[in-house]
């Protein structure tokens, strides 16, 4: 939109007894009737020399990213109309020139954006594993919680379950809590009863610093066991 922009203005301003103002005003009139969705913040410049005249454009391109929005410039060129034949040769030469133009443009916009859904998927994927692992970690917190005869004696046993479930998950988290509902051991002897356990792991991100992605992010699960209807009493 922008290159569209700045070449629109590069051939109004170019024309025959025109002004580098027209170009401006044209390359401006098309941004605010064609690409005011796609570019705010624009702001227009250029020259107009006795051969060439030129139009820059700039401004920020709109993005449906978070927190992802590029800069952009994008600058065309044009032969001044004369009447004789170096405009022809002019507008050859420029052409090429305005090849290489779009595609660094395209490039400064494409090659971010590459990088950022890189880093989306990053993330996504290291939130999904830590989320898996830390299903597993509760679980064992809910199983040794489960064989336990008292609340006191759960807590103490779901909180080693989780220390070593952390390690062998491979789960590094910045810091981990543990949440029991051990009422399904005062069941009488004889009633099933449940226990379960929440953890949560506090994941650290701050390694991948995309734009829109927090630096931590706070993975829970929690699991239930079934308590041994007969045990023995504590």
């Amino acid at each position: 939109m922008a290159i569209a922009a700045a070449q629109e203005g590069a051939r109004a301003a170019g024309a025959k007894e025109s002004t580098l103002g027209a170009g401006i005003a044209a390359a401006t009139d098309f941004v605010t009737d064609v690409g005011r969705h796609a570019i705010t913040d624009v702001t227009v410049g250029g020259e107009r020399g006795d051969l060439v005249a030129r139009i820059t454009v700039t401004g920020t391109a709109t993005s449906v990213l978070p927190g992802f929005a590029p800069q952009i410039t994008a600058r065309a060129e044009a032969p001044v109309e004369k009447g004789d034949g170096t405009m022809n040769r002019l507008r050859r030469r420029l052409h090429r020139g305005g090849d290489r133009g779009s595609s660094s443009l395209e490039a400064a916009i494409v090659v971010p954006a590459f990088i950022l859904f890189v880093g989306l998927l990053i993330y996504a994927g290291r939130t999904a594993v830590a989320h898996q692992g830390v299903e597993g970690v509760a679980y064992d917190a809910a199983r040794s919680e489960s064989i336990a005869r008292t609340p006191a004696e759960a807590q103490t046993r779901a909180a080693t379950a989780v220390d070593y479930a952390l390690v062998a998950q491979g789960l590094r988290c910045a810091s981990h809590d543990i949440d029991l509902d051990a009422s399904g051991l005062d069941k009488p002897v004889g009633q099933p009863g449940t226990v379960t356990a929440t953890v949560s792991c506090t994941i650290d991100l701050g390694d991948l610093a995309v734009p829109g992605v927090p630096g931590q992010r706070t993975v829970s699960a929690t699991m239930s066991a079934v308590v041994d209807a007969y045990r023995a009493a504590p």
